[in-house]
């Protein structure tokens, strides 16, 4: 008995944790972590590896938010949609410079995930930058981009 005990914790711990433990992950975005864009995106895409949870057309428990890091100005419109695999939010940059993406979205296994990445945008020729807004918006306020 004890042998056979034995035996199934030893095969039990070759099984691996891996999938059922595991949350979903970002694997690309647009623009990428530590891209330079020299044109305005109008948008950031955040691809995930796997289908997000999203209960509602508004997406609620998930956020994107683009930061000037020069001037801590926000530059999304606040309103998240969710396809599948994929989360966005409209931008409207302003200034040259690097911009921080902050993002937090539910994954497949309902649990929140968050993350962080910056790119930076360096615009070709003379152009003026959108007006930012020194407070994150929420979706339906006024932003950047409806200035």
């Amino acid at each position: 008995l004890a042998a056979g005990a034995a035996a199934l914790v030893m095969g039990g711990a070759l099984i691996p944790a891996g999938a059922a433990s595991a949350h979903d992950r970002l694997v690309g975005s647009t623009p990428a972590a530590d891209a330079t864009v020299t044109d305005e995106p109008g948008t950031i895409a955040l691809d995930f590896s796997e289908e997000l949870l999203a209960l509602e057309a508004q997406a609620s428990g998930f956020a994107i938010q683009v930061v000037n890091t020069s001037d801590s100005s926000f530059h999304e419109d606040g309103c998240v949609a969710v396809d599948g695999s994929t989360a966005t939010t409209r931008i409207a940059l302003g200034t040259a410079g690097t911009y921080q993406v902050t993002w937090r979205a539910v994954s497949s296994d309902s649990h929140p995930i968050d993350g962080t990445y910056s790119f930076t945008y360096a615009p070709t020729g003379d152009t003026t930058g959108t007006p930012a807004i020194a407070a994150a918006p929420a979706c339906g306020d006024a932003w950047a981009g409806s200035a």
